[in-house]
């Protein structure tokens, strides 16, 4: 038999060559024969990156014997899953639940493990009917398995969960990864004044997520649409270093498309020790100002939400929870007349910006070489957020033009000197000249 031949049935024959017993050799090994169901897993259900290791949850199909007195070859087809965790110092794959263990009186199957690289995680395979799958850890957080199709009449998903442990007198901890010491680690917080609860991103929903001191026994938050939940502080999952019984931690599952707006620590007697814990920034739907024209990209704005902050989010790109604003060279701002200068390598200009108030107000750019270049100008619509209303111009100049000044014409001129060279000669920065409102009045 050729070496690389897979070996798929060991079968027991008596004299007349009726086969009396079969094995899989997956679990059973005879002079060296083996085999491995998971060695070409199949479809792609989810996956994720810690650090430099990557992992996925692979489903395959496996023909396995379910051997009967009457039929000791009988073999049934059924959908199973592996966690496949590949790094720089290799990789590692751990099987887990298959469907044909699904019937109506098991419709939940859930297989925890542990690996160097990613650490603690469950992978769950449940029955089509079963909505929802929580995690429930010992210290009582609760956490939502976000699930995927996995064939006919099933969904499957994993969960990473949370790891601490001590670097000296700092605390390291990190939540769906492994840690990276010393970068995920600090000393822990000792003042409720400046413990902070970070918000996480899930399938479902987010997860909420702090290392809080002892006095704190809960973190109450108030959502975007301005009702509020409450989470109980627990200790530390699977901690027993040196700060145990000194610090909790705030680990909370929070299903739906609300944005927190608002976290506040409490401590045993519902007091507010921190008003200002933690929030959420998030964005409105994306909306373009300015076409693109003359090789300058066009212009977005989406409206921006902070906790009781609002904002216009203005730049180059489209703007998204997964796209956020980084301004693009334009400032996030809520403030009229403020003035911008974007210098790109590509395209190679100067281009300048200004929010302005009123319909009538242009902005005017005078070169070095006296030329003077009018903005284009468009009204900011309601979708932009705190700036709507208002009006957004865009003023380009060519690459061999240098920047003198700004000017702002309308009811009165107004004039702010910069003094730029041209882009040709000097290029991939940004700058914030000053407010006009401040400046020129």
């Amino acid at each position: 038999m050729p070496s690389t031949a897979r070996v798929d049935e060991v079968a027991l024959a008596d004299a007349g060559g009726v086969v009396r017993r079969a094995y899989d050799p997956t679990w059973f090994r005879v002079g060296g024969l083996s085999g491995d169901p998971f060695d070409e897993a199949g479809t792609l259900v989810r996956r994720g990156r810690v650090g430099t290791a990557t992992w996925q949850l692979r489903g395959t199909t496996a023909n396995d014997l379910a051997a009967t007195p009457l039929e000791p070859e009988r073999r049934v087809t059924q959908r199973c899953l592996v966690f496949v965790v590949r790094s720089r110092n290799g990789g590692a794959s751990n099987g887990g639940p298959c469907t044909g263990s699904l019937d109506e009186r098991t419709p939940l199957l859930a297989d925890p493990g542990s690996d160097c690289e990613v650490g603690a995680h469950v992978v769950v395979l449940v029955a089509a009917a079963v909505r929802r799958v929580v995690v429930v850890t010992g210290d009582g957080a609760r956490r939502t398995v976000a699930l995927s199709p996995f064939g006919a009449g099933a969904r499957a998903g994993a969960l990473l969960v949370a790891r601490f442990a001590d670097h000296g007198v700092q605390l390291c901890d990190a939540i769906d990864r492994p840690l990276r010491i010393p970068d995920d680690c600090a000393l822990p917080p000792t003042d409720p004044a400046v413990t902070y609860v970070s918000t996480h991103k899930t399938a479902t929903g987010r997860f909420l997520f702090g290392v809080v001191p002892a006095e704190i026994a809960a973190a109450r938050v108030t959502l975007h649409d301005r009702t509020t939940q409450t989470f109980a502080a627990g200790p530390l999952t699977g901690y027993a270093g040196i700060y145990a019984g000194a610090l909790r931690q705030i680990a909370a599952d929070l299903p739906g498309p609300r944005t927190v707006d608002r976290i506040e620590l409490l401590d045993d007697r519902g007091r507010v020790l921190n008003g200002d814990a933690g929030f959420e920034v998030s964005y409105g739907p994306d909306v373009t100002v300015l076409p693109a024209a003359g090789g300058v990209p066009a212009v977005h704005a989406s409206a921006v939400r902070s906790g009781d902050y609002r904002a216009t989010c203005i730049g180059f790109r489209a703007i998204s929870d997964a796209a956020r604003c980084d301004g693009g060279g334009f400032a996030t701002t809520t403030g009229a007349h403020s003035i911008t200068v974007h210098v790109p390598c590509a395209p190679r200009r100067i281009l300048v910006s200004a929010v302005l108030a009123r319909r009538g107000d242009r902005l005017v750019l005078r070169t070095t070489d006296g030329r003077e270049v009018t903005a284009r100008t468009a009204r900011l619509p309601a979708a932009a957020g705190a700036l709507a209303g208002r009006y957004y111009a865009l003023a380009t100049l060519r690459p061999d033009e240098g920047l003198a000044s700004a000017i702002i014409r309308g009811r009165a001129s107004r004039r702010l000197a910069i003094g730029l060279p041209p882009a040709a000669r000097q290029c991939g920065y940004d700058d914030l000249p000053g407010f006009l409102s401040d400046v020129l009045s």
